[in-house]
């Protein structure tokens, strides 16, 4: 039989295609924080080329058409790793670290003087942030990338909605498998089912 041939393949979170119809969530585990470069827009107050700072990260797609789908070890640049980083686009220092593990809603710039594809990060409220963590885990965590679609009778992995199960199965769960000959700083992963850190208080 005939092999059909897709029309494009690719390994990594194309973020303009993911928020062109809207908002897309996302779970990101920071690797490294790789050097500056030069980017490809021009300061206008130093007539120079803007530094920007890469960020090597794992994400996973928690909603939309490829919701399940782990990519690992992609380098992320401009807009989405203010959020990464937790840093301006023109400060040097993050405030996050290697191994941090992030909920990121990623969508479209709509600010005046600010490219219409640019790709931003923006934070959850507690209720986006505990459906996120739960999609996160329903999808398998880190350990598979699956097709949600698919029938659990299929064997894909996903787990039944469980949150004292899946909770009790993860805490005795492997740590995920990191990327071969991690760099120095890099992540070291983590095998809980709520990695992303208590819901925030609420403020007064």
């Amino acid at each position: 039989m005939a092999f059909d041939r897709p029309t494009r393949t690719i390994d990594y979170i194309d973020l303009k295609a993911e928020t062109a119809k809207g908002p897309r969530r996302i779970a990101f585990r920071i690797l490294q924080f790789l050097p500056a470069e030069r980017g490809d827009f021009v300061d206008r107050a130093t007539g120079e080329k803007q530094w920007i700072y890469p960020v090597l990260a794992d994400a996973k797609l928690l909603d939309g058409p490829n919701a399940g789908n782990v990519y690992r070890g992609k380098v992320y640049k401009y807009g989405i790793t203010n959020a990464l980083r937790d840093a301006g686009s023109t400060d040097p220092e993050p405030r996050t670290r290697p191994g941090a593990e992030l909920m990121v809603i990623a969508a479209r710039a709509t600010g005046k003087g600010v490219a219409k594809d640019s790709v931003f990060g923006n934070r959850p409220d507690d209720d986006e942030y505990d459906e996120m963590c739960d999609a996160f885990s329903d999808l398998g965590g880190w350990d598979q990338s699956i097709n949600p679609n698919a029938p659990a009778a299929a064997g894909n992995g996903r787990p039944a909605h469980d949150p004292v199960g899946a909770a009790t199965a993860a805490a005795t769960a492997a740590a995920p498998a990191q990327p071969a000959a991690p760099a120095p700083g890099q992540a070291t992963g983590s095998g809980t089912r709520r990695p992303f850190g208590a819901r925030k208080p609420a403020t007064t």
